[in-house]
């Protein structure tokens, strides 16, 4: 049996503040540059990138970033690497993701058409890691808000989570 390489590493981010991005944005670099793949990404993770000690991917063109002047939900990042994705003939994705938000990222990028081959490990880090508590979204300030909001996302069928999330 063939053995699927992928394509392009997708990094979703997780909370506008806090330590979650670095982490996303450092195994995501670490994961893109072992593996000589370009990553896809938007703004609050490249931001980190920025700021770590981990050296950006070797080929600037290999990053690639959703812009946004607002708030970027998921299925929209979704929707930036689909257009890339369809100039560059790529199918088969990684997704690297908060662990609580990684069901959801696998799930929208199937129902985009997505191939996807894993979730990046980005190590178990405690819940006061991933959320915070001052983070201007409400739903990443701690798991309680992010589990009711996620509740109703996953039970909403998808032609409508795509209207309201796309």
């Amino acid at each position: 049996m063939k053995q699927l390489k992928p394509d392009v590493l997708i990094t979703f981010a997780f909370t506008e503040n806090g330590l979650a991005n670095y982490t996303l944005a450092e195994k995501s670099i670490e994961f893109a540059r072992f593996n000589n793949l370009p990553m896809f990404t938007q703004e609050d993770i490249s931001k980190k990138i920025e700021c770590t000690s981990v050296k950006i991917l070797n080929n600037h063109d290999q990053l690639y970033i959703r812009e946004s002047d607002s708030y970027l939900s998921t299925l929209g990042l979704i929707h930036g690497l689909k257009k890339v994705a369809e100039e560059r003939n790529w199918n088969n994705v990684v997704v690297a993701a908060a662990p609580v938000h990684c069901w959801r990222c696998v799930r929208d990028l199937r129902k985009m058409g997505f191939h996807v081959l894993g979730c990046l490990n980005v190590g178990i880090r405690t819940n006061k890691y991933w959320f915070n508590d001052n983070d201007p979204q409400i739903w990443v300030r701690n798991s309680l808000f992010w589990y009711i909001r996620e509740s109703i996302l996953r039970l909403l069928p998808w032609r409508v989570y795509s209207k309201i999330a796309g």
